[in-house]
């Protein structure tokens, strides 16, 4: 018997104010940020307009937004947070991704937080921390201060004189898979299958990043265990291919589900394709399941692709995009 009715229940009545297609192509039509911001006060996000409506200031808004609501979520699953852990971590995750990233090529800190939902193990404040380090090294070494259980797997690599980024988040990848795996084996199916989907994407995704014709010695430690869709022997296929366009069609052709189709397709906004392709899924296994993880993982992903959309849509209002193309480049939301 599930013992997820009660948490589920209390989710679904979170959901409720998420906000619709509707609401943020009306959102988007804001002239300017104190119309955006009196808009996103207007429908819950933020607790008033803003007095000097600046965008890092309505992004921090957002993001806090987003972070009450997990947290919520977190406070009444109890002693079961241990099974949505891997909800968390992979926030976490792609947060500390977007910080080896940044500081790997010289981000400005308000930048590297665009998109991030803060949880409960890496709050607002570390991530305003961690957004201010200098170069990936200070990175990891606040993570472990911090004590990140995903600090020591960057640690030797953060700290070499030319760290390879693509090798750091492998490692970030295959902690994740060893935690989550394991989280998930506790919890129920859909949650299982969840943490396989993001492994698969992930393996999609360094494939595609990794030189072409490379051989499968070269490759093979830049693959990660765990996915359930993307085997190893199709992946170093794809990843020793001799061209990119035999690499691209290799994994096309592997591709059954929504989420790694978008992955391998490699379209401009991938990610929020894969987000979105993963939303509908969840959706529908919590209509067969309605008592399971499934509703709980839609609602945490269409969190992260609520804080996405309205935090690209400030950023758009103060370079003064024209509405119409703002709401136009919206990604679906369910």
């Amino acid at each position: 018997m599930s013992d997820w009715g009660d948490l589920v229940a209390r989710v679904r009545g979170l959901s409720t104010h998420l906000l619709g297609a509707g609401q943020l192509r009306a959102i988007a039509g804001s002239g300017g940020l104190a119309q955006l911001s009196a808009a996103i006060a207007q429908a819950g996000v933020i607790p008033a307009p803003l007095e000097r409506a600046g965008v890092r200031l309505l992004e921090q808004g957002i993001r806090r937004h987003a972070a009450r609501q997990l947290h919520l979520v977190w406070r009444w699953a109890g002693d079961r947070t241990s099974r949505l852990a891997p909800l968390v971590e992979d926030e976490d995750r792609r947060s500390i991704r977007a910080m080896l990233r940044g500081a790997a090529s010289g981000t400005p800190p308000e930048a590297r937080l665009a998109g991030l939902v803060a949880t409960p193990s890496l709050p607002e404040r570390a991530l305003l921390e961690l957004a201010r380090r200098g170069d990936v090294a200070s990175v990891a070494s606040q993570l472990a201060a911090m004590g990140c259980p995903y600090a020591s797997a960057i640690l030797e690599e953060a700290s070499r004189q030319y760290p390879d980024l693509l090798r750091l988040e492998c490692a970030l990848n295959t902690r994740f898979a060893a935690r989550a795996t394991a989280a998930a084996a506790r919890a129920d199916a859909p949650m299982r299958a969840h943490v396989s989907s993001v492994l698969d994407v992930e393996n999609c995704w360094t494939a595609r990043l990794l030189p072409v014709n490379g051989s499968p010695a070269d490759v093979a430690d830049y693959f990660v265990e765990g996915g359930a869709e993307l085997s190893r022997d199709r992946w170093l296929a794809a990843a020793t291919a001799p061209t990119v366009v035999a690499r691209e069609a290799i994994l096309q052709q592997t591709a059954a589900s929504p989420w790694l189709r978008a992955a391998a397709a490699g379209t401009a906004r991938v990610e929020d394709a894969v987000l979105q392709a993963t939303i509908a899924h969840q959706h529908g296994l919590a209509r067969q399941d309605p008592l399971g993880t499934a509703p709980i993982i839609e609602y945490v992903l269409r969190l992260r692709a609520e804080v996405r959309a309205l935090q690209r849509m400030a950023w758009s209002v103060s370079l003064r995009v024209p509405a119409a193309a703002i709401a136009q480049a919206l990604e679906p939301v369910p």
